[in-house]
Formats: structure tokens, sequence, C-alpha cells
């Protein structure tokens, strides 16, 4: 897939949500045939763990936000 968009080095991380659970994937392409170095790949772990926990941390304030709008139907 990625070849389609004319790239020829690709490199991905795991976005993983509380459990393991998997979220999606994270992933860095260049038109450039390149190695990618252990600190490139790294980076991009961090990143994706960041990606993750915002993820993760967004659908947690929608539960309390439609728990919230749930309860203030029920006491107006």
């Amino acid at each position: 897939a990625v070849q389609g968009f004319g790239a020829r080095a690709c490199v991905t991380a795991p976005l993983l949500g509380e459990g393991g659970h998997a979220l999606g994937s994270l992933c860095v392409i260049d038109y450039a045939a390149r190695a990618w170095t252990p600190a490139d790949v790294e980076a991009l772990g961090d990143l994706a763990q960041a990606a993750a926990a915002e993820i993760t941390l967004r659908a947690a304030y929608d539960v309390q936000a439609r728990e919230r709008a749930r309860l203030r139907t029920l006491y107006d």
C-alpha cells in the first residue's frame, strides 16, 4: 500500500491502549530509500506512546462528558 504513494522507506509503531489493546499504528514514510536508525525507531515508539495516551484520555473525557450530560437530564 505504501508503494502506491511512491514511498521508498517505511517504519511503523503500534498504538496500544490500556491492556495492550491495539488502537492502530503510527507510520512514517520517506520518498528516499533509507535505513532507519535505532534512534529513529525509538523516537517513533515514544511518539506512538504519546499518541495512544492522548487517544485514551480523549475517549475517557468523552465518556465522562456523556455521563455528565445524562446526569444533568436526571436532575434538571
